[in-house]
């Protein structure tokens, strides 16, 4: 038994392991204490033999987070929790090779410090998240999501720098769940909605699908109901209220609707989805205004086309780098 779950910790260390595995591993370090000596000394014999980067990330420390707890959910939740924590790992370059030894034991104490964790989807790539609250959050590419330790505890307060879609589950207490902003503030008791709120966009936008959300920015607060999309602009420090919106479309669905975008908008976002550099050499170009449906399977190449023929313009890709010219 302990060669068999020594060698499924080599392949958690590795990167390698299945959900199953996960699964096993972590039922064992909750088991008896002398079990995480044993991993530790595990994991300390394979740090020997093997580089260690700096890139360590805290979806480990999400898993902490679910060992913190008591165990209130069934056997297929805790598979669901596992499977997302790895998935998230392969999806977003999160690699869970934390430096363990000390650490484990550090966080399980009581009254630790509160911890500050970020994941990240990078270009290129979707990640779901699994929060301790048992909320969802999808975030798309190049978009980060931030919160800390005593989540679910002392607050429900997260941080977004991108695009996420949330699914907030309502707590019996009302405890809000806040999404922070570099534009203001969303809140919520339990609903789903869409947060866009990358750095290099003008505008912050929240889309609402389901439920009831307070937008704050300041002393103004906008109430939004199912159906309503809230932007703001950032150079103008205005908020406008939009009823039946095309910001609704789900693109956690592996698919997008752009009733009416610009060219530099529709740059941006296939920028961060392929993770190329777009130049449109235009000011003109930049403003023109496209109708456009597009799906995670299409290729790079394809949409480029369909580009040409529908903007009339000259598109040359060489490598991750793509420019636009008449």
């Amino acid at each position: 038994m302990q060669d068999n779950i020594k060698a499924i910790a080599n392949r958690y260390f590795e990167g390698t392991i299945t959900p199953e595995e996960e699964q096993v591993l972590f039922q064992y370090l909750k088991q008896d204490a002398t079990h995480l000596s044993a991993f530790r000394q595990w994991e300390a014999e394979w740090q020997s033999g093997h580089f260690m980067d700096e890139r360590t990330t805290l979806a480990f420390a999400n898993v902490v987070n679910r060992l913190q707890q008591p165990t209130q959910t069934d056997e297929p939740a805790v598979h669901t929790r596992f499977i997302t924590l790895r998935r998230l790992a392969a999806a977003a370059a999160v690699v869970l090779l934390m430096v363990m030894s000390g650490v484990l034991t550090y966080w399980l104490k009581p009254n630790q410090p509160v911890q500050q964790y970020a994941l990240t989807a990078p270009m290129g790539s979707k990640t779901h998240v699994l929060l301790p609250d048992s909320s969802e959050v999808w975030l798309n590419a190049g978009s980060t999501l931030r919160y800390a330790s005593d989540f679910n505890e002392a607050n429900r307060n997260v941080s977004l720098e991108g695009e996420g879609y949330f699914q907030v589950k309502h707590k019996q207490d009302g405890q809000e769940f806040t999404v922070r902003t570099n534009g203001y503030d969303v809140v919520v008791k339990g609903t789903r909605f869409t947060v866009t709120a990358y750095a290099d966009d003008p505008m912050v936008t929240t889309a609402l699908l389901q439920g009831s959300v307070c937008i704050n920015r300041g002393q103004e607060q906008v109430m939004m109901t199912p159906g309503q999309t809230v932007r703001l602009n950032r150079s103008t420090g205005k908020l406008t209220k939009l009823t039946g919106s095309d910001e609704q479309n789900v693109w956690t669905n592996n698919g997008a609707d752009y009733g009416e975008i610009t060219l530099d908008e529709f740059a941006k976002i296939l920028s961060r989805q392929y993770d190329v550099d777009i130049d449109i050499r235009s000011a003109k170009l930049k403003t023109t205004r496209l109708s456009i449906s597009i799906t995670s399977a299409m290729k790079l190449e394809d949409l480029l086309q369909a580009l040409r023929q529908v903007t009339g313009t000259k598109i040359v890709r060489h490598g991750r780098h793509v420019t636009i010219e008449r």
